[in-house]
């Protein structure tokens, strides 16, 4: 499963996994523009049992819609 990841997101297994680093310390992105360090969280994510992921899943959306309301309030606060 990580070699098909590896190969959609245009990055080796071993940068997936956190094996090699041949890249700068800087923020690396994949050839799809997402963060490694994102997709490395989102493959652990893959490795949990389905109710877990669903939890997890879950709790992200809640967060990711409180913070969406918070940048909504403040752009009408201006």
């Amino acid at each position: 499963m990580v070699a098909r990841f590896a190969v959609a997101l245009g990055v080796s297994a071993d940068e997936l996994l956190g094996l090699k680093s041949s890249r700068s310390a800087a923020v690396v992105h994949t050839s799809s523009g997402l963060s490694l360090k994102i997709v490395r969280r989102l493959a652990k994510i893959e490795q949990l049992p389905a109710a877990k992921q669903k939890a997890l899943l879950q709790t992200l959306d809640l967060f990711l819609e409180g913070a969406e309301q918070h940048k909504r309030q403040a752009l009408e606060a201006s």
